[in-house]
């Protein structure tokens, strides 16, 4: 079975969204603003979500401005086991084709449909507008919700 992939063209050399992957603010930036990042290979990144949700994904492997390769080894029980994998290639005019898979979700996961849509989002509108404009649409967790509805 065919796993998530999508390919996204972000106006932005690769090393700029290589750092929005590899850095805290850059994940904080269009992900999760609760997580914990690991800086070199064998490193543990811990993603926290709404409801107690988390991931911690591995870093398998790290090629500055070219590739991340991380591994789900705790989380939602889907995920453990699935791979991300990124690739970042430098086009013409020195913008970045991102080529981005989540190798092992597939459409037989439960969770797959889900997934698919919020990855969608993260890519094309989270991960490129913090890249290009310094401003993501990252999971804001339920406490936070309430926090930022009482203060409007």
């Amino acid at each position: 079975m065919e796993s998530f992939q999508k390919t996204q063209v972000i106006n932005a050399a690769p090393r700029e969204v290589y750092k929005a992957f590899t850095t805290e603010e850059g994940l904080r930036g269009w992900w999760t603003p609760d997580c914990d990042v690991g800086e070199k290979v064998g490193d543990v990144h811990h993603f926290r979500f709404s409801n107690g949700d988390f991931n911690k994904l591995e870093i398998v492997e790290l090629k500055p401005n070219e590739r991340i390769h991380w591994k789900c080894i705790d989380g939602w029980d889907e995920w453990i086991g699935t791979e991300i994998i990124v690739n970042f290639v430098r086009t013409e005019n020195g913008n970045t084709t991102m080529f981005f898979m989540h190798k092992g979700l597939t459409p037989n996961k439960l969770c797959y449909k889900g997934c698919k849509k919020a990855w969608s989002e993260y890519i094309s509108q989270s991960i490129k507008g913090y890249v290009e404009t310094g401003k993501g649409k990252p999971h804001i967790p339920e406490a936070e919700n309430v926090i930022a509805l009482k203060k409007a």
